[in-house]
């Protein structure tokens, strides 16, 4: 796999793109790098596939952190927020998240502040509009609705993901309501998009970027981190 360098810089952001076989084959081979809970927590779910999800990701999530603390995988402590968000013990400046979707997963990492990512697969909704209606702005499904069929899919998970990356980015979870979150996409001159909601006091400080996944059309996907930090790079690993 890519290795994250410890000099990572501030400004950088790596995103590791982690291919998943969607028939969830070779799950097992990742329970090296898991704690006996992981490992009893992967064996649990019914399918293979939602195995491999959580086994290789978590498993590419703490080899990367031993390497930038310089110990073994299943020595990395991972501790985690009150509505799921995982960290590492105070005193540490690494932040990273993780996201993960039918046929890839990915985790962002830097040595900053906190940060957000989320992909999902964009042919694994059926109701969009439905959906949309609840989670979305009225200025948001103004946009949507105004747009064709397959632009409005596109547009939708373009949003979602927004949305997401978010609230993983604040630590909330879905305690904050989707709607609550006004999302400006990213503009087509490379210009980052930006964030609105009351609730957030900070939520204007922080950038909307979108990751392009090579060879992955049907994926969407995109990072939140604060705008001193929107650079990013994309490793694949294995």
């Amino acid at each position: 796999m890519g290795r994250v360098p410890e000099s990572l810089p501030l400004s950088l952001i790596r995103v590791l793109h982690i291919p998943l076989d969607e028939s969830g084959a070779g799950w097992e081979l990742y329970f090296e790098q898991l704690t006996s809970e992981e490992r009893d927590r992967a064996s649990r779910f019914r399918f293979d596939a939602d195995r491999l999800r959580f086994a290789k990701c978590r498993a590419i999530l703490r080899r990367t952190l031993g390497e930038m603390l310089g110990v073994p995988p299943r020595d990395v402590v991972l501790r985690f927020g009150e509505h799921g968000k995982p960290h590492l013990a105070e005193g540490h400046d690494i932040e990273f998240n993780v996201s993960h979707t039918r046929g890839a997963g990915l985790i962002a990492i830097h040595r900053g502040d906190a940060l957000g990512i989320d992909v999902e697969h964009a042919k694994r909704m059926s109701d969009l509009d439905g959906v949309a209606r609840r989670v979305f702005t009225a200025r948001e499904q103004d946009q949507l609705f105004a747009m064709g069929e397959a632009a409005r899919r596109t547009q939708f998970f373009r949003l979602w993901t927004a949305k997401e990356a978010f609230l993983k980015a604040i630590g909330s979870g879905l305690s904050l309501a989707p709607s609550c979150v006004e999302a400006f996409l990213p503009e087509r001159d490379g210009r980052p998009g930006y964030f609105e909601c009351p609730q957030v006091k900070n939520a204007g400080s922080l950038s909307c970027v979108e990751i392009a996944l090579p060879g992955s059309t049907n994926l969407a996907a995109t990072l939140c981190a604060p705008r001193e930090s929107s650079q990013f790079e994309v490793a694949i690993t294995s």
